[in-house]
């Protein structure tokens, strides 16, 4: 490196200051540098105000070791929305222009910010605020080279936090995926630290939008709500899903419903719970906390559904997978999903199916009406039919349950 930057001549101050950025960074990431100290190192390079979001462990990271008090609560949700309006992913730089001053702050009007991530999905995002001078390809350079070594760091630090025996975690995922005899099931659950005479719910978890988040993100997030309401917890991963085996208790609703689902790292935590099971019927629970999540109604910005206050809702599950696949009302609900902020146009079409009004909808999920207006014009022209009527939004409703259900692999 030092030989590549003598042969650079003085005019090539950009590449000079790039290569400078690459020989920090691979100085400090080699001597296993805290990751506090490489957001002060990106500081340094950048003259810039840097700031890490930690979706893990669900903190903020400054210059000098600070917390989230060091960085308005308003700068933080503007960042988040804009970078989310903007798609930003990939872990390359953009610069994004911030709307409004949220929260009653006074932010930057604009940041350079990178997200970052690990296989595809979110685990936070960088930004650096502008100071007087205008941005240069190292500054872009130093952030990037940040996103990528805090995506390492972030991984490894969360996987040390969570060290729990394999063969705890084998025994966990024996309970929920395979049918046992009575006594095979008491023998696995005391391997996964589980009571063999007390009765449990399975409980899945699923980030909106998908894939904004990786699988242990999630599943963090959800231990750490129970851990909050003092709910003893025991979860895994089954494929990339999140799952939790938590005592039947009337806490655990209401630990979910207490929980902050939507969040302030851009994307929201929904939760489908089932009815309390024996450890030898854990597997059959699976099935159940999924089919309920897919028939949750929205809450506020989160969806929690209970196997118990479902009724009749639960019918629908028994309707084959085929059927739903070829059936047009599903079909465009798809069509739908697809286009960018599917998620968000899912959301108002169920709220809106509940409430019947356009502006109880926007006060629901914190949207200005003349939004709602747009998108419920534009899904009525790719459902085919209007939303104006109760039979109309009856219909959307039904359609809507059917394709979650679809989706989640829990139909017939």
């Amino acid at each position: 490196m030092e030989r590549l930057l003598a042969m650079i001549g003085p005019e090539d101050d950009e590449l000079r200051a790039s290569l400078r950025v690459i020989k920090a960074f691979d100085e400090q990431v080699a001597s296993g540098t805290a990751l506090e100290d490489l957001v002060t190192l990106v500081t340094s390079l950048t003259g810039a105000r840097v700031v890490l979001r930690d979706d893990l462990t669900n903190r903020i990271l400054v210059d000098g070791g600070g917390d989230r008090v060091a960085v308005g609560a308003g700068e933080v949700g503007r960042v988040t929305k804009a970078a989310v309006d903007a798609g930003l992913r990939g872990r390359r730089a953009a610069e994004l222009t911030l709307d409004g001053d949220g929260d009653g702050d006074v932010g930057p009007d604009a940041v350079l910010a990178v997200s970052v991530e690990h296989a595809g999905a979110q685990l936070g995002l960088a930004w650096a605020v502008r100071g007087e001078r205008p941005w240069r390809v190292p500054d872009a350079l130093a952030l990037e080279c940040l996103a990528k070594a805090a995506a390492n760091r972030l991984l490894r630090e969360h996987e040390r936090s969570r060290l729990v025996p394999p063969d705890r975690v084998q025994a966990l995922e024996r309970l929920l995926t395979t049918t046992l005899t009575a006594a095979e099931a008491a023998i696995a659950a005391r391997q996964a630290g589980l009571d063999p005479d007390r009765r449990y719910r399975v409980t899945v978890f699923r980030e909106r939008p998908v894939a904004a988040a990786s699988p242990e993100v999630v599943l963090g997030r959800a231990l750490g709500a129970y851990a909050a309401a003092g709910v003893p917890a025991h979860g895994c991963l089954l494929g990339q899903t999140p799952v939790v085996v938590v005592d039947d208790s009337a806490a655990v609703v209401d630990a979910l419903r207490a929980a902050p689902l939507g969040s302030w790292s851009g994307w929201w935590m929904d939760a489908g719970v089932a009815h309390p099971l024996t450890v030898a019927d854990l597997a059959a629970g699976c099935l159940v906390a999924r089919q309920s999540l897919a028939l949750a109604r929205v809450e506020g910005t989160g969806r929690v559904g209970v196997a118990e206050e479902l009724g009749a809702l639960r019918l629908l599950a028994a309707i084959p997978t085929t059927m739903l696949e070829d059936h047009p009302d599903v079909q465009a609900l798809g069509r739908v999903v697809a286009e960018r902020d599917g998620y968000i146009n899912l959301a108002v079409l169920d709220v809106y199916c509940e409430t019947g009004s356009l502006r109880k909808t926007a006060t629901r999920l914190y949207l200005h009406h003349s939004s709602v207006d747009y998108r419920l014009k534009r899904i009525e022209r790719m459902l085919g039919f209007p939303l104006a009527t109760q039979a109309g939004r009856l219909r959307a409703l039904i359609s809507l349950q059917l394709a979650r259900l679809l989706r989640e692999g829990s139909a017939g």
